[in-house]
């Protein structure tokens, strides 16, 4: 069977909180539909937006699998599409196996590399809640970087009455070999 069912499964839509959480990018990476799911969307110059599936991953965090996918312009996303990459320990293995400044995050081969190599990744995200209810991305940083936010953080007393730690370890061996 294709499908796999689980004796115990949430739907719908859970906004994260406030905080900072691990996660974990998904399968699915790709472009952003258009209105109604026809076509991909394009903004007013042409330019489209993929959209990377991604859920808050921590058993112990309230707002596990609440969704926190990211949406990357091609116009003007390629910095946060590094920043992703470099977060869950890729960037180097992409610069490698695509050198040169005539490169970009968008050329087709390095998106194909990314939907392969991404999905199963994490990192750390600081969401908040606009006022329109949305979650927005505010900080992204890898796991070895939140530790030293957080250990900065509680030098300057900061963060008090909130969670202080969150589990994960750093970027594994396995996730950082080659392209």
């Amino acid at each position: 069977m294709k499908e796999t069912g689980k004796d115990h499964a949430t739907s719908g839509f859970k906004v994260p909180s406030d905080a900072w959480h691990i996660v974990e990018f998904g399968e699915g990476i790709d472009y952003l539909p258009g209105k109604g799911g026809e076509g991909i969307y394009q903004n007013e110059r042409g330019f489209k937006t993929y959209k990377i599936p991604a859920k808050v991953k921590d058993e112990n965090d309230p707002d596990d699998t609440a969704d926190n996918s990211q949406l990357v312009g091609v116009e003007k996303g390629g910095t946060w599409m590094a920043n992703i990459l470099a977060c869950v320990g890729l960037w180097d293995a992409v610069c490698k196996k695509f050198p040169g400044d005539d490169v970009t995050v968008f050329d087709k081969p390095v998106m194909d590399g990314i939907k392969a190599k991404l999905p199963g990744r994490s990192c750390m995200m600081r969401t908040e809640i606009d006022k329109d209810g949305k979650c927005r991305t505010r900080e992204i940083a890898s796991m070895a970087k939140y530790k030293e936010i957080q250990a900065g953080e509680k030098e300057k007393g900061v963060g008090k009455g909130k969670k202080e730690e969150k589990k994960g370890g750093g970027v594994t061996e396995e996730q950082t070999g080659d392209w």
